[in-house]
């Protein structure tokens, strides 16, 4: 039976396997980490593979699923909206393949950003912002996630200021780790955070300065401004990457009228799977 393709790492990714499975749509889901395998749900019909791909074992892969009298009825990207070498990949590892490609992509108008009260000043690139930052004063809280960090920790004057919130996985706390950053600024959390949660660690940690990306709605951006507006933090923001593609409704209508299926939910709706906790210690 033919199966869908999808490059994970973004809420959307997960949402999209879960609701392909409740429908019995086989998939053949991709994370970079560990720990991207870790918060997708064991679910019938769908099959993960874990790790960093490079463009010739994306196409490898490929090739060996239509091998295998599966084919790939379609591949969907939805890697993180600033993973624009991983989307390059995955659009050149397709080049000559018969398979339909999506670009699943994230909303999230800048008239809601500019409604949530913060003081936002915009930046296109890591460097820039951090550069920025040498000219305020005060704490800093750096939500842009643990690969970028160097930019920031390497800049005179503010390693000591930052506070870093990461996905609490071993690959994130080892880069702050590496990067000098003493584990009392180490925040590990998986997000998204609520209003409430971003402004009480914003007034723990006495912020004055929140460093996110334009991340869009499901990685929690308006939120964090909110939480900004609310304790008075400025908010730098570094711009996402302009692309096309298409919505996460769009990507599930199309995928389900080629099953013979109808009405697709909107991402909203979506019931994604209950998570299973664990307490340890």
């Amino acid at each position: 039976m033919k199966k869908v393709l999808i490059y994970a790492g973004t809420t959307e990714g997960r949402m999209l396997a879960e609701q392909l499975a409740a429908e019995h749509i086989p998939c053949h889901v991709c994370v970079a980490t560990a720990y991207g395998q870790l918060v997708m749900p064991k679910m019938d019909g769908v099959e993960v593979t874990t790790g960093r791909l490079d463009i010739a074992r994306m196409r490898q892969l490929a090739s060996e699923m239509t091998a295998e009298n599966e084919n790939v009825f379609a591949a969907v990207d939805s890697t993180h909206p600033f993973a624009t070498e991983v989307s390059g990949n995955i659009r050149k590892s397709l080049e000559g393949l018969d398979i339909p490609y999506f670009r699943l992509l994230r909303g999230c108008s800048e008239a809601k950003a500019e409604e949530s009260g913060a003081k936002i000043t915009y930046f296109e690139d890591n460097e820039s912002c951090a550069k920025a930052l040498q000219e305020i004063e005060g704490n800093i809280l750096l939500t842009t996630g643990s690969k970028e960090l160097g930019v920031y920790s390497g800049m005179e004057g503010l390693k000591e200021r930052l506070y870093v919130r990461v996905l609490p996985g071993l690959e994130s706390i080892e880069i702050c780790e590496k990067q000098g950053i003493h584990a009392k600024h180490i925040i590990a959390m998986q997000g998204p955070f609520s209003i409430d949660l971003n402004e009480a660690i914003l007034r723990q940690f006495s912020i004055s300065c929140l460093v996110t990306k334009e991340s869009g709605k499901s990685g929690g951006y308006l939120e964090k401004l909110q939480a900004a507006g609310r304790t008075g933090a400025r908010a730098f923001v570094i711009r996402a990457p302009k692309e096309e593609g298409q919505t996460f409704e769009e990507v599930v209508d199309a995928l389900y009228e080629q099953y013979g299926k109808t009405h697709a939910l909107r991402a909203e709706d979506t019931v994604l799977h209950q998570p299973e906790i664990a307490l340890v210690g």
